[in-house]
């Protein structure tokens, strides 16, 4: 009778089969930690069930004698969800780029009046605190709704007056359904993402934006349009009422423009925030990705009327 093949034995296919079952679990580990771990801790169990007896028998055995298979994957299915755990709380701490500004401590002073914040208070002497980072760009105006089923944004369909509020609204709609913005031929909005790197929930969030309307005039030195005197340049804070710590949490929101007017887009270097459980009102940094503070919107129409 020919010897059996080694893959083939009881011992070898319920291993690999714990194996399999234990892979299922690392991969849960990025998007559900939790399950993952539950899983991974299942893997293991079972692993040394399989391998109990020759395990008992390891100080009595010769090192030749050990059950080898089993020490090296008790190996890997601690050591290889260990490390992915490790990494991913890593990816969530503060990242190191993002720095503070912050002065010597004192309550933020920051008032509204009716044209727009003043975002003049002292940020507070907290080194825990590395305040927010913006990110904007353009982006198509064909979006997907997300699993919030709210889209924030921001609808631009008027050149303001100083007394004008100009705020934050929401649509819903189904997740992951198509949502389309408003634009003109350019097909473009802004999207801008701002993450909360305090340690804390912020809530009460008054980012102040700046926006420069400029007229559309004929291009003086060939066909098609030019920008020409400023028509309104207010800041206005945009009130977000929360955004929980790390990038996973960040707030996104979008800018659209049906004006016949080019719109530039910016953010004060400071905000106004409560932590949760706090009433005290302080002032934080505002970092910029990339640096740029300007980001500009074309006018819906990119003719001139006759």
């Amino acid at each position: 009778m020919a010897a059996e093949h080694p893959l083939l034995k009881i011992e070898t296919l319920a291993a690999l089969a714990i194996v399999a079952f234990w892979l299922a679990g690392v991969t849960m580990i990025d998007p559900r930690p939790g399950v993952g771990v539950f899983l991974c801790a299942i893997g293991i169990i079972l692993t040394i069930w399989l391998f109990w007896a020759p395990l008992r028998r390891i100080s009595s055995n010769s090192i030749r004698a050990w059950p080898w298979l089993g020490i090296g994957l008790l190996g890997i299915e601690f050591l290889v969800p260990s490390y992915m755990l490790y990494v991913k709380a890593e990816e969530t701490k503060p990242t190191t780029s993002v720095q503070s500004n912050h002065q010597n401590g004192g309550q933020a002073a920051g008032t509204i009046n009716n044209n727009g914040p003043v975002f003049n208070g002292t940020t507070g002497k907290d080194e825990a605190n590395q305040g927010l980072l913006a990110e904007c760009d353009t982006t198509i105006n064909v979006i997907r709704i997300p699993e919030s089923g709210k889209v924030f944004s921001i609808h631009l369909f008027r050149v303001p007056e100083k007394n004008d509020s100009i705020g934050l609204g929401w649509a819903t709609g189904a997740p992951n359904g198509e949502y389309k913005f408003p634009a003109g031929p350019s097909g473009q909005v802004i999207k801008c993402t701002v993450t909360n790197y305090d340690q804390k929930t912020a809530i009460e969030v008054a980012v102040g934006m700046g926006l420069l309307f400029r007229k559309k005039v004929k291009n003086p030195h060939g066909d098609g349009i030019a920008t020409g005197e400023n028509l309104s340049d207010q800041v206005w804070p945009i009130y977000i009422g929360k955004i929980d710590s790390g990038i996973q949490n960040a707030f996104v929101f979008y800018i659209s423009n049906t004006t016949e007017a080019f719109v530039n887009v910016s953010f004060e270097k400071t905000a106004r925030i409560k932590r949760l459980g706090s009433n005290s009102e302080i002032t934080i940094p505002v970092t910029i990705a990339f640096g740029r503070f300007f980001f500009g919107l074309s006018p819906f129409t990119l003719t001139m009327t006759p």
